[in-house]
């Protein structure tokens, strides 16, 4: 009987629960979609959210990949993830064109009182037109931020990170057909 009673609970948690877990904050959504209107330049788009677990990508956690596409033409993607400031994390989007080359990045949420430059596009420009294969160094390639060298650090292995997972990504869609 104690058997009967784990296992509905077990089912409980797993699935009754799991379905909100796995959706977007309504603000975190409505950020992301304002992101990709202004970047793509309209706003009757259609985002669709990619099942990127059969790929092999490096991030897994926190992670959402859309295709935008209008009138079944594909514009693009979205990369959504987290990544790490100095006390908490940070929700940021890359946004690649069609030959997936970073069109923009830009962080959506910050929760920390420091480090807030690093969202600036002015620092974050600097990864516009990058694309898989290419790599660079904070501080080096990628100019550093006073005030905010834990974040900027954190920014740029995000987009080498997204970077990579794009390549492996689009390389299996294609090989795929997805």
């Amino acid at each position: 009987m104690k058997w009967v009673h784990f296992l509905c609970l077990a089912y409980f948690f797993c699935f009754a629960l799991a379905g909100p877990l796995l959706k977007i904050p309504n603000a975190l959504q409505q950020k992301l979609e304002q992101a990709i209107a202004s970047t793509f330049e309209d706003e009757n788009l259609t985002i669709s959210k990619v099942d990127y677990s059969q790929f092999k990508i490096q991030k897994k956690d926190e992670l959402y990949i859309f295709k935008i596409s209008k009138n079944e033409n594909l514009l693009g993607y979205a990369y959504l993830s987290q990544a790490n400031s100095k006390h908490d994390v940070y929700d940021f989007v890359v946004l690649y064109d069609e030959d997936v080359k970073i069109k923009k990045s830009k962080i959506l949420i910050y929760r920390e009182n420091y480090g807030r430059q690093v969202g600036s596009q002015r620092w974050l420009k600097q990864f516009i037109g990058m694309k898989p294969g290419e790599s660079f160094n904070y501080g080096k390639d990628i100019s550093a931020v006073s005030g905010a060298t834990i974040t900027a650090t954190s920014m740029t292995k995000a987009v080498q990170i997204s970077l990579e997972d794009m390549k492996a990504f689009t390389k299996e869609e294609l090989k795929y057909g997805n």
